[in-house]
Formats: structure tokens, sequence, C-alpha cells
């Protein structure tokens, strides 16, 4: 039972047959007063003039004042002939001169007169029925018909009550045995069958709703591929339909929580790896000096030191751009935009990498006019991006081969759009910019990693060590460059591309908006 009453089911249930209940009796009790009242209309509307008519027979029997012998013998023979009518003969003022006699003696001795004055008002529109005090019950009122009459010259009034004591209770066992049986046979009927109904009709419409409760405990123990039919328009339906919505949310948010989970333990894997190489060529050369400080010439041991310095740079330059590229993911550099010439700055850049590239005899060179219209853009952080793709062309590079940069105007508008749209905010509405291309004549990177190259530690290249600077990666070969460049670039509005032939090289270009006038040099801007 009260597994029953706590479905939703069940309450629904149980507040419909309480409410049908109620809603019976009340149409049951409606139906008695009904017909009482009607009874009532139609015999006061029959026996209407009825004491008018009889009044003319008491009237000789009240011309000296009342005979009550002959007022009690007319009254007896009424009953006779009607014993459903109880006569009384009253003063002006309602006092009861007499009476029929027969059942319960008078509870009162003085009858209401404003029922039957009422009763009597020819110019006012009588509305049936009108009920008047019973004298046997004084706290009860029914239909009656009443005459003036004479009582000694005086005026007087017949006041019969239609429907007497005897007539009720008579009246009574009838209703008891015809009205109320038939209206109790009707209501349990009624009862029945659309009760019968309506719990059908609760039932098919929570079946919906129970199969959408195993879709859910489904969902819950963990088979996130549930999902509910939603194929109807109503609120059900509605509520289907925000569930699987709901469901497909939660889905997506789960698999890129997996996903996310997965990178995260490949990015410890990737960083524990990168950190500990270089700690671990450092100790050991460390150990090596320690141990045979004095038998190591005065060359060995500055060879040593030498590769201790290289593999500690390597770590500072791998946690810098560890910091570097959470930053920039965390939205916390802080954006000066300024206008400045693309050029000048990727030959200053050049002039830093010439020693490499001249020990490593690979051609460095750029081909950018001078005459380039400026860019606007964090100076600082284009000349990042410069660094990272130089520096990751050079060691991609082979001895004899060469590496350019490549910078022209474009008029057909910034990036894709002929307005870009910066994650600052900063919004270029000038057309045209200056496309930038850093092109090698390296391996190249194979068609299957190309998707891959800006993610935080790849490498094309696997059989590479990490030490030895692989594919996809910035100076020191960590795998942070190229991610470092993507997110520079997003935060300026633009896109990083990038192409690449297998033994033939690869190119990475990307656009920078131009400078519009220089009312438009504000200061940096939080990226967000």
């Amino acid at each position: 039972m009260r597994f029953l009453f706590s479905s939703l089911f069940g309450r629904i249930s149980a507040i419909f047959l309480v409410l049908l209940l109620a809603l019976s009796l009340a149409q049951l009790v409606l139906s008695v007063q009904s017909a009482r009242s009607f009874s009532h209309e139609a015999d006061q509307s029959l026996n209407r003039h009825l004491a008018r008519n009889l009044a003319q027979r008491f009237q000789p029997a009240l011309t000296d004042g009342v005979d009550h012998e002959a007022v009690a013998g007319l009254m007896r023979d009424m009953q006779v002939f009607n014993p459903r009518v109880e006569s009384y003969l009253l003063d002006a003022q309602g006092g009861i001169l007499a009476y029929s006699q027969g059942g319960r003696s008078l509870e009162a001795r003085r009858v209401a007169m404003e029922p039957i004055l009422r009763f009597l008002d020819a110019k006012r529109k009588l509305v049936l029925p009108l009920y008047g005090q019973d004298p046997r019950h004084r706290s009860e009122f029914r239909p009656f018909s009443a005459a003036p009459l004479r009582i000694a010259g005086r005026l007087g009034y017949l006041y019969l009550i239609l429907g007497g004591e005897q007539y009720q209770s008579i009246a009574s066992m009838v209703e008891t045995s015809y009205i109320i049986q038939n209206s109790f046979i009707s209501l349990g009927a009624t009862f029945f069958l659309i009760g019968l109904a309506g719990l059908l009709v609760f039932f098919l419409l929570t079946k919906r709703l129970r199969a959408m409760m195993g879709v859910v405990r489904a969902f819950e123990a963990g088979d996130h591929a549930q999902r509910v039919r939603d194929d109807s328009q109503d609120e059900i339906g509605q509520l289907a339909r925000a569930f699987n919505e709901m469901a497909g949310q939660v889905e997506a948010t789960l698999e890129r929580l997996h996903s996310s989970d997965a990178m995260r333990r490949e990015l410890i894997a990737n960083v524990s790896h990168d950190l500990r190489s270089p700690l671990t060529s450092a100790q050991g050369y460390l150990e090596t000096l320690l141990m045979k400080e004095h038998q190591l010439p005065a060359a060995k041991r500055r060879e040593f030191l030498e590769i201790i310095h290289a593999n500690i740079a390597r770590l500072g330059k791998l946690v810098t751009e560890l910091f570097e590229l959470s930053k920039l993911e965390a939205g916390q550099v802080q954006l000066s935009f300024e206008p400045f010439s693309i050029s000048e700055l990727a030959q200053d850049v050049i002039v830093k990498f010439q020693p490499q590239a001249r020990n490593g005899g690979i051609s460095l060179s750029s081909n950018g006019s001078r005459t380039l219209p400026f860019v606007r853009a964090d100076i600082g952080l284009i000349e990042r991006v410069l660094v990272n793709l130089i520096d990751n062309a050079l060691r991609h590079t082979p001895p004899e081969g060469r590496v350019e940069v490549e910078m022209t105007a474009r008029e057909d508008g910034f990036g894709e759009d002929a307005t870009g749209e910066m994650a600052t905010g900063e919004i270029a509405t000038v057309r045209g910019g200056v496309r930038v291309r850093v092109a090698d004549s390296g391996r190249g990177i194979p068609p299957e990693a190309l998707p891959y190259v800006f993610e935080r530690f790849y490498r094309a290249d696997k059989s590479r060590s990490r030490g030895s600077g692989d594919g996809g990666g910035s100076g020191g070969g960590s795998g942070l460059g190229l991610a470092i460049v993507k997110r520079i670039l997003e935060l300026h509005g633009s896109q990083i591309e990038v192409t690449s032939t297998p033994d033939v090289g690869t190119v990475f270009t990307f656009d920078l908006p131009l400078h519009s006038h220089p009312a438009r040099e504000s200061g940096g801007r939080r990226a967000s």
C-alpha cells in the first residue's frame, strides 16, 4: 500500500477517486434537493387556490366568532378526503385559533405572517415554491396555501400546510425507497465506470513516465547511450527531448573529460620524460666529474661542463616554455597592440639565427620588402612566433638546405574574413593584411601527422630522441613551440596553416592585420 501511494500513478489515482466520490455525493445531494424542490413547486402550484376554495365552507362557522365544534368537524372532513393537508385558522397577527387534530402537538402558537402576506399579494409576482412555518415543527418550513376570511367581522386566515407531518413521514419512506436508492445505484455505477476509465487513462499516461524513469536509471547506471522516445508534442514529449539534450551534453562532457584525462596523463608523462632526460644527463656527467675529478684532463672536464650547461639550459628553456604556454592558455598574457614593420622584425630575427644556420650549412633568408605596410599586433609575441617557426625549420632542414621567410601584402582581407575579430576584442576593420610564410626544404611531415603538429609535446618522428629535437616542436625539441605559436596567433584573431611534402619541405603560413590609423594605437588589453 505504501509503495502504491509513493508512485505518481497511485497518488494521481487516489486523488482522482476521492474527487470523483466527493463529486458523486454532491450530485446525489443536489439531485435529492432538486427532486424535493420540484415536488414542492408542483404541489404548491396545483393547490395554490385550495385555501381560497375551502374558505367559503369555513365562513358560516365564523360569523359570530369561532364555532370550534363546527370548525373541528370541517377540518376532520378535510383530513378524511385529503390526509396530506393540515389546516389552521389564524387571526390577523398569525395567532392560531383552531387547527386540525392528529399528529404531535404544536410547538408554535403563532405563525410568521410574512410568507402568507407575500403569497396573497396580487401585485407581486409569486415565485414558487414559497415556504411557510410549520407550527408542529417550529424550525421547519413547508409549502402552503392561504386565503383571507372574516372572523366575527375581523380579518383572519385559513392556512393549509401541503404535506403535513403524516405525509412527510410517508414521503420520506418513498424517497428512501426510490429516489435515494436509485440515486445510490446510479452513483455506484457512475463511480465504477468513470473511476475505471480514469485509472486506465492515468495508467497509459504514466506508462511513458515509467519508461522514461527506466531510461534515466539505466543512464544513471552508466549506459549513457540510452535515450527517451520523444515523438509526441505534449509536455511529456518536451520533457523527453529536454532529457535527451541533457543526456547528449552529459555524454559529450564525459567524453571531453575522458579525453582531457588522457591528455593530462600524456602531458604528465611527456613533461616527466622531458624533464628527466636533461636532469639524468647532467647528473651522470656531474657524478663522473666528482668521481674522476683528478683523473680527467682539463679538456675533458670542460667538455663535460659544457654538456651539463647545455642540459641545464635545455631544462630551463622547457620550464620557461611550459610556463609561457600555461599563461597563454589561461588568458593571463597582457597584449599590447602597436603598429610595426613585419619585414624589419623578421630581418632582426633572421640575424639572430644566422650563426646557427651557417653552422648547419643552411641558407636562411628573407624576401620581404621594406615597403610593406605596417601591421598591428603585439610585437613581442609576434617575434616569438617567428623565433619558434624559424628555429623549428632550421632543426628539420639538412645541410645545404634552405629556410625562407616570405612576406606579401594581401588586398582581399585579413585571414578568412575581411574583418578579423581578435580574441581580446580588437577588430581590424581595414581590408587587406600581410601574409607571412616560413618555408624550409627539410624532410617534411607525414600526412597523417599534420593535424597534430600544433599539439603539446607532439613529435612527428617518434624514432628520434627528445633530446635531438624531433618533428613538430620548437627549439630544443620540447614539442611546445608550435603550440605556443598557435595560441599566440589565436589571441591575435589569426590562424596558422601548415602544408608539407615528405622529402621536399614544409610551409607554415599566417596572416596579420594592417594598421589602420594612429588613433587605434591603444595600449595592451587583457587576453580572454
